[in-house]
């Protein structure tokens, strides 16, 4: 299971929060992609070109009954309400490529504001203070 930025080991949501069992930190992965900024917390989009790539982690869950669980947080079960969709993709860790669960944004972007280099928690350490979102 990759789950970018939010996730990261020391900031953001823990899973254990959110599944109720420890997941297991396999280290940092990429993704083809770009962030943007939805206000509260970022979103994945689709990439543009080849070198838009996202920065994040990878987990193994204990089970299916959790990826439910995360589902029901990134709000994958409303049907076409969804604000994400869970897609398989591929990832690319220090060991080697792999191929990931990974949370999608799936409505329109529209002209959302870019979080430059793809990686959120830079991104949250350069704002921090500041209100509103990225250039």
């Amino acid at each position: 299971m990759f789950v970018y930025g939010t996730l990261r080991p020391g900031g953001g949501m823990p899973i254990e929060r959110v599944t109720g069992r420890p997941a297991h930190w396999l280290g940092g992965a990429t993704t083809a992609g770009r962030l943007i900024w939805l206000g509260r917390y970022p979103g994945l989009i689709p990439a543009r070109g080849r070198g838009d790539r996202v920065l994040g982690d990878l987990y193994v869950l204990p089970g299916t009954r959790d990826l439910h669980h995360l589902d029901r947080y990134e709000g994958c079960h409303l049907g076409r309400r969804a604000e994400y969709e869970r897609v398989r993709q591929p990832v690319m860790t220090d060991d080697g490529p792999r191929v990931a669960w990974v949370y999608r944004y799936a409505r329109p972007a529209g002209t959302r504001a870019g979080i430059r280099d793809g990686d959120y928690l830079d991104f949250v350490s350069a704002q921090s203070g500041r209100i509103g979102y990225p250039s």
